[in-house]
């Protein structure tokens, strides 16, 4: 059975994504589910929907650390970083339709204030550090 918060998605989440294995009332709050339509929606014009639905979909945990990918490379795309976006997007399992990330790029991206960083890409700090410095980030990692 879907959890609560299946019945508060909104148009695009409705559209490109099933909450059916969500047990805890994702996604809450307006503000949640207006930012899942804008993830998604972004995600779906790239053509990186279909890299981040299966665990979108997945239950909570697997859900949480898909939905962490996406507001990083969203957050990125944005600041222009596009390399950054591409890594992030490329799935595991294919090799990435792009070169790996410009070195120039990266030292940028360091430069910037971390908690700037981590702030606007909604996500603790130590999870942008682990990013930034090619480790693997759980779903839960904390400061």
């Amino acid at each position: 059975m879907a959890g609560a918060g299946a019945l508060r998605l909104g148009p695009a989440a409705r559209r490109l994504i099933s909450p059916d294995r969500w047990t805890d009332g994702y996604p809450g709050p307006v503000a949640y589910s207006r930012e899942l339509d804008v993830l998604l929606d972004w995600a779906s014009k790239r053509n990186y929907l279909k890299r981040f639905v299966h665990n979108i979909e997945a239950k909570n945990a697997k859900r949480d650390e898909a939905l962490n990918e996406l507001r990083l490379a969203y957050l990125f795309d944005h600041m222009g970083f596009r390399s950054a976006v591409s890594r992030i997007c490329s799935s595991a399992r294919q090799k990435p339709t792009t070169n790996a990330a410009d070195p120039r790029l990266i030292l940028r991206a360091k430069r910037l204030p971390l908690r700037q960083l981590a702030r606007e890409a909604d996500l603790p700090q130590h999870a942008v550090e682990r990013f930034l410095s090619d480790d693997k980030v759980f779903p839960n990692t904390h400061a």
